[in-house]
């Protein structure tokens, strides 16, 4: 006698993937529904089964793959549980213990950024085989104006009134990169805590791109809100890090990671705007208002003085409209600095 197959629907998040939770006497395993293929053209699933599979035969910390059919879509892995880093730093007791488990990730997504570049075929990427000036005009600026600004905010803001910005920003961001891979959604969300250990899931926006850019999503992420005296020392360990490993300039590395956190920033805010009106996931909504202070407090820390006056100015009129008074984080989304 095998057993009884339970089938149990998992809770997604901004994806409109389908998630399921298959057991087996004390066996588990998980498996994700990309839908069927509409085309022949390269799609998410491919995506997530040739990158997955590159990564975590370079030793990167993934959920193995255990089957994969990419004509329906259908992948089965190993089951990783259920906690994630986010629900570890809303547990923890204390500060330390939520830095050195942020230490250990950053180790491993250092080593990700390294070896996953080696040999990395940008035919597998399945949006854009690089993070360059276009996709940060597009995918991050013009969704922030769009879906955040006058989707979600009502503002009515002409993308061209702060397109010269925008533009400095891109430029900025691509000319100051250290190069690597990158995951592209770096966040606590998407790493899995299994026996103190983490492993990285949702990998399939990977391309080449700045290493700065995970490390910005990681320490920005809204979903838990660090302090800033923990972003510092977890961004100087980063550099540290990354020294041990390869030659940069320090100061090239600060500059784009301060682009990279407001691009980042900006991507942040145009997803939860899209995904709380367009989606109706309105649970999003509870994170924007950290998000949108980040965004304010990173602008004036980053680019002081008359650095980017337009976008500073309309992200003071956003908070306005949306509250009232200057923006500070929800409880759900707290400013992490121990108990």
């Amino acid at each position: 006698d095998t057993g009884h197959v339970h089938i149990t629907m998992l809770a997604g998040d901004g994806s409109e993937r389908q998630w399921f939770r298959i057991t087996c006497q004390n066996r588990s395993m998980v498996m994700v529904d990309h839908g069927i293929r509409q085309s022949d053209r390269l799609n998410e699933v491919d995506a997530y089964v040739q990158i997955g599979r590159h990564l975590r035969k370079n030793g990167v910390p993934l959920p193995e793959i255990y089957f994969a059919d990419t004509f329906s879509g259908l992948v089965c892995l190993q089951d990783l549980g259920n906690q994630h880093l986010q629900q570890f730093v809303l547990d923890a007791e204390s500060e330390s213990a939520v830095l050195d488990l942020y230490k250990k990730v950053i180790r491993k997504m250092c080593h990700m950024a390294l070896v996953g570049m080696r040999g990395f075929n940008t035919a597998w990427a399945w949006q854009t085989p690089t993070y360059d000036r276009e996709l940060i005009l597009e995918k991050e600026c013009r969704y922030f104006v769009e879906s955040f600004l006058n989707l979600y905010v009502g503002m009515g803001v002409p993308y061209d009134d702060l397109a010269d910005e925008f533009d400095f920003l891109a430029h900025e961001t691509v000319s100051k990169a250290i190069e690597g891979f990158m995951h592209r959604d770096f966040q606590s969300r998407n790493i899995m805590i299994e026996a103190n250990t983490p492993y990285f899931i949702d990998f399939q926006g990977g391309r080449i791109g700045p290493v700065q850019y995970d490390l910005a999503s990681l320490l920005i992420d809204p979903y838990v809100a660090l302090s800033q005296g923990a972003q510092n020392s977890l961004l100087a360990y980063y550099t540290d890090e990354l020294s041990c490993h390869m030659r940069f300039d320090a100061k090239r590395f600060r500059i784009g990671y301060a682009c990279c956190a407001i691009t980042r920033n900006l991507q942040i805010l145009g997803a939860f705007g899209f995904l709380s009106r367009n989606r109706g996931k309105t649970h999003f909504e509870t994170y924007i208002p950290a998000a949108l202070n980040t965004l304010r407090t990173n602008l004036q820390r980053f680019f002081p003085g008359n650095a980017l006056p337009k976008l500073k100015k309309t992200i003071e009129s956003a908070a306005l409209k949306s509250y009232g008074v200057p923006v500070q984080s929800k409880k759900n989304a707290r400013k992490y600095t121990g108990r």
